[in-house]
C-alpha cells in the first residue's frame, strides 16, 4: 500500500476489531445503515451482477449480495484482518468460491480489478483523505449501481469527528477521519456519469445510491 492513511486503517481495524465485529455481524446481522443501502440496491435487482466491495471490512454488503444472487465480488480491503474474517464468513455460507480478495489500497489496485456491475463503499469515504479521487475512480468502475454510506452533512457530526481525530492524535495513531461535503460526494458521482436514485439517513449515516441507466445502440 502506498498510501499511508491505508496502512493506519490497516493498523487500527486489527485481529481483535475485526473478531469482534465478526462476533457482531454474526449475532445481529447488517447495520441498520448497511441494511438500508441493501434495501435500496434490492430494489435494483441484482441477479448475476458483478460486485466490487471497496473497504468490504467483515463482508456484510458482499455477502447479502451474493446470497441474493449476485454472481461474483470482489472484497477490497486495507487491513489484512477484516479479509480474515470476512473470507471465514464467507466460507461458512458455502459462497467463499465466489469472492475473490485483494488487499490494499483501492486507487493503486483500480486499473488491474476487472468491470463490475454494482460497487459499493459501506462507511469507506470517511476514512479516506482524497475524496474526489476515491469517488470519482470507484464510480467509472460502475457499470449500473453505485452505493455509499458516509457520515452525514451536518455541523454536529463534523464535531464528533474532529473529537474521535484528537483521541486519535492523543493515542498516536496516524489514522484520521473525514467529514467530506455530500455536494462533493454527490459531483464527483455524477461527473462519473451516474444519477442519484435513493438517499435516505440512518442515524449519523447517510446513505446515497446511484445509477448508471444504458445508453441506447447505435
Amino acid at each position: 500500500m502506498t498510501c499511508p492513511h491505508c496502512v493506519a486503517a490497516g493498523e487500527l481495524f486489527g485481529h481483535r476489531q475485526a473478531a469482534r465485529d465478526l462476533r457482531r455481524f454474526r449475532k445481529r446481522g447488517p447495520s441498520g445503515s448497511t441494511r438500508r443501502l441493501l434495501d435500496a440496491l434490492s430494489d435494483e435487482a441484482v441477479p448475476g451482477a458483478r460486485v466490487l466491495d471497496i473497504g468490504a471490512g467483515v463482508g456484510a454488503v458482499h455477502l447479502a449480495l451474493l446470497e441474493d444472487g449476485a454472481a461474483h465480488a470482489h472484497h477490497v480491503d486495507a487491513s489484512a484482518a477484516y479479509q480474515a474474517v470476512s473470507a471465514e464468513e464467507a466460507d461458512r455460507r458455502n459462497l467463499r468460491d465466489r469472492v475473490t480478495y485483494v488487499a490494499g489500497d483501492y486507487l493503486d489496485l483500480a486499473g488491474d480489478l476487472p468491470d463490475s456491475d454494482v460497487v459499493c463503499l459501506d462507511r469507506v469515504v470517511c476514512c479516506y483523505p482524497d475524496m474526489p479521487t476515491l469517488v470519482s475512480t470507484s464510480a467509472r468502475a460502475a457499470g449500473r449501481l453505485y452505493g455509499l454510506v458516509f457520515p452525514a452533512d451536518r455541523r454536529w457530526i463534523r464535531a464528533l469527528i474532529g473529537v474521535a481525530n484528537l483521541w486519535m492524535t492523543v493515542t498516536r495513531s496516524a489514522f484520521r477521519a473525514y467529514g467530506h461535503t455530500e455536494a462533493g460526494i454527490r459531483r464527483a458521482v455524477e461527473d462519473a456519469g451516474l444519477h442519484q436514485i435513493h438517499r435516505s439517513r440512518v442515524g449519523i449515516w447517510q446513505i446515497l445510491v446511484f445509477r448508471r441507466d444504458a445508453q441506447p445502440s447505435g
